[in-house]
């Protein structure tokens, strides 16, 4: 029989309630406290006597950040390997170009699909772009800014390779989701390590192409693409012109504006102790670099924000190498939003005229709108088993200690459900 409640029974379950309803700490001061712990610790940043100086430095960074806070804990075999590609099927237009499906290995059991935009008629080496993809929901690679540069591209005498970002479109299994990368980082192995292997192996691919000429090779994408762009584009310097919109800021304006910190991958473990975003930025000297943001982005890294962070201070790095002039900033007001629309894609392909490409036909936006494929219609499809987060985190636990694994591992559940070998949830 069920015991009735008690009068005392209420009261003290009230003042319970009471206590833990109570305010310790104000919220805000919490934020204020922890923002201030934040940036007496971000790296300075000045510009050496010397251009000289500043490669000495750069490399010296970039060794760092990539064994330090990219390969921190990764093994060997992902830091050396080398994209393998499986082709599908080839998507021919009668509009001056093609579209050819492709998945590669970007790391081991990690495929990755892609497409290759390229002229129809292909003649001799010229020059390549990297097109990369930030938080575009369920559709992925087949979001219809994404196809209408890779087509202009390719009407422009270019190659356009476009792959799919961890989370969106093919890659939409829950276990992709950005923050679970934790559960590599718990395993004592960077989770940016994957994101930065996803969009190396891409630049691998594109470089192998007959047609490619190494010489000009491009990197563009907006939000997440523009962090890809500025990530790879630091700490790899394959990429000849480099074009982040509206993807990264320094750490000073993260810690402000809510809006501007990001995921798990842009805000990696250690990194600020090394650089900031604004070091990353000045990484790239003397290589053309057109920083381009938004008015009124509604979604992150706002242009009055953005330029006073990143391209104010860079400016004098670029002086160094008497590059001042390959050095730009474009603020888009119309629209003015998180887009990669009509007028920022002009002035991509203008900047790649001046700077990669100085015989392409035209510097305007072909009309393509109604050669644009359904999603379905671009897939190229994954093999059964295809490795994400978690099965990476599972597959390290193996490398762990006997103790270390059993404090990690799950009491089996009544439910009967999938066992995960890990005991934190990451939403």
């Amino acid at each position: 029989m069920k015991a009735s409640t008690t009068a005392a029974d209420c009261d003290e379950r009230s003042t319970l309630e009471t206590w833990l309803n109570e305010k310790l700490l104000d919220p805000e001061e919490l934020h204020r406290e922890i923002g201030q712990f934040i940036k007496v610790r971000i790296p300075s940043l000045s510009p050496p006597e010397s251009s000289t100086a500043w490669r000495d430095e750069s490399d010296r960074l970039r060794r760092r950040i990539l064994d330090e806070v990219v390969f921190r804990g990764v093994p060997n075999e992902w830091i050396e390997w080398k994209a393998e590609t499986v082709w599908g099927d080839t998507l021919e237009t009668d509009e001056g170009y093609r579209i050819r499906k492709l998945r590669y290995e970007a790391l081991p059991r990690l495929w990755i699909p892609a497409l290759l935009y390229e002229p129809t008629n292909l003649q001799g080496k010229i020059p390549a772009v990297l097109n990369v993809n930030g938080h575009v929901g369920p559709i992925g690679k087949s979001i219809a800014y994404e196809q209408l540069r890779c087509i202009n591209l390719a009407k422009k005498g270019m190659l356009a390779l476009h792959p799919e970002w961890l989370q969106f479109g093919e890659l939409g299994d829950i276990d992709y989701k950005h923050n679970r990368s934790a559960y590599l980082d718990l395993c004592g192995l960077s989770g940016l390590s994957v994101f930065y292997l996803a969009v190396r192996g891409g630049l691998d691919v594109l470089l192998d192409q007959a047609a490619t000429d190494a010489q000009r090779v491009a990197m563009t994408g907006l939000s997440g693409g523009g962090w890809q762009t500025i990530i790879l584009g630091s700490l790899d310097k394959r990429t000849s012109v480099l074009v982040p919109l509206a993807g990264h800021i320094g750490l000073d304006q993260r810690v402000a504006n809510r809006s501007d910190i990001g995921d798990l991958e842009q805000n990696p473990t250690d990194l600020v102790s090394i650089a900031d975003y604004t070091h990353l930025t000045a990484m790239l000297a003397p290589r053309p670099t057109l920083l381009i943001y938004n008015e009124k982005d509604d979604c992150c890294f706002v242009s009055e924000r953005a330029k006073p962070s990143v391209f104010d201070p860079v400016v004098p790095f670029y002086r160094l190498f008497e590059r001042d002039a390959d050095f730009e900033y474009y603020e888009n007001t119309k629209p003015g939003t998180h887009n990669y629309d009509r007028d920022n894609r002009q002035q991509f392909y203008r900047f790649i005229q001046d700077h990669l490409h100085p015989d392409m036909p035209s510097r305007e936006d072909i009309p393509s709108e109604a050669e644009l494929l359904s999603q379905d219609q671009l897939a190229m499809g994954l093999p059964e088993g295809n490795a994400n987060f978690f099965t990476l985190a599972q597959a390290q636990l193996s490398s762990l200690s006997k103790t270390a694994r059993q404090q990690m591992t799950q009491v089996p559940s009544e439910s009967g459900r999938r066992k995960r070998v890990l005991v934190f949830s990451i939403c």
